[in-house]
């Protein structure tokens, strides 16, 4: 899940058997739907930009906030990024 997403699924089935005549006859419908509605936002960018691609390469163990509330930026890596600062500048 990437913030600012949501993803709601409903699925149904029904399965209807009957067997006739004495056994010889066996008749089955199956019938099922999914209804989907897909929130996305677009996050991507070009290279440094792409939020996904910051939170692939950023170090899981980095804070997210500072102490001040801010978010916590370092320059560990060229390019790199606090993901969830990027989706706040979207």
């Amino acid at each position: 899940m990437v913030k600012g997403t949501a993803k709601n699924r409903t699925t149904a089935r029904i399965n209807v058997g009957q067997t006739a005549i004495d056994g010889r006859l066996n008749l089955q419908a199956l019938v099922s739907g999914t209804f989907e509605n897909n929130d996305y936002e677009n996050y991507g960018g070009n290279g440094s930009n792409d939020v996904i691609y910051q939170a692939f390469q950023r170090n899981p163990t980095d804070p997210i906030y500072n102490a001040d509330g801010t978010f916590y930026e370092t320059q560990r890596e060229f390019q790199y990024f606090n993901p969830l600062a990027l989706i706040e500048q979207i």
